[in-house]
């Protein structure tokens, strides 16, 4: 797999103006727009996301019959980033922990002495042979990953302000209601 960015659609560089002047390529797959179902296997928060984010989509022209999974992709990170940070912000992002210090005995060379330290090893710990150490909840790191690859895919849909800014739309057809009425659209009346 090559490093660096990935490239960007031919539709994408239309819309910008091909900055960088490079041939387009010109046999690019198009796939349909329209409306597409969720996978199957989205679920809960994610499935809730995608009835948000899909009409956006869609409305934006970006949605097409091959996005479902990388859309459901971003909508399933979003219900772990919302589900992980609200651990985080019930419980805190740290908590405590008790280890055990290592031990700072020196192993005797014969036997007997080594059989010494084995019988007090194997007595129970008391309060000072332990400490306590405060560590990152691991939700923490969970809510944090989400969020990047939320970012990630939200850039991918053009769904950032910085992502849209980089993109030139289409020019918005004005309404006809004329042309509405003659095509037989009741809308117009």
């Amino acid at each position: 797999m090559p490093a660096g960015r990935p490239p960007k659609p031919t539709a994408l560089k239309l819309l910008q103006g091909n900055p960088g002047k490079r041939k387009l390529n010109s046999e690019e797959p198009k796939p349909p727009t329209g409306p597409v179902k969720p996978p199957s296997w989205l679920r809960g928060r994610a499935k809730t996301a995608w009835k948000w984010v899909a009409p956006i989509l869609e409305e934006m022209g970006v949605l097409t019959t091959a996005d479902p999974h990388a859309l459901a992709l971003l909508c399933d990170a979003y219900a772990e980033y919302i589900e992980c940070r609200a651990v985080v912000r019930k419980l805190g992002a740290t908590y405590e922990s008790r280890v055990i210090k290592t031990s700072t005995r020196r192993v005797a060379a014969n036997a007997s002495d080594e059989a010494e330290d084995i019988t007090e090893a194997e007595e129970p710990f008391s309060g000072d042979d332990c400490s306590t150490v405060i560590r990152p909840r691991p939700e923490v790191k969970m809510y944090q990953d989400a969020w990047r690859r939320v970012h990630r895919m939200l850039s991918e849909f053009g769904m950032t302000p910085s992502s849209r800014s980089k993109v030139k739309g289409a020019p918005q057809e004005e309404a006809d209601p004329f042309g509405d009425w003659a095509r037989g659209s009741r809308s117009a009346s």
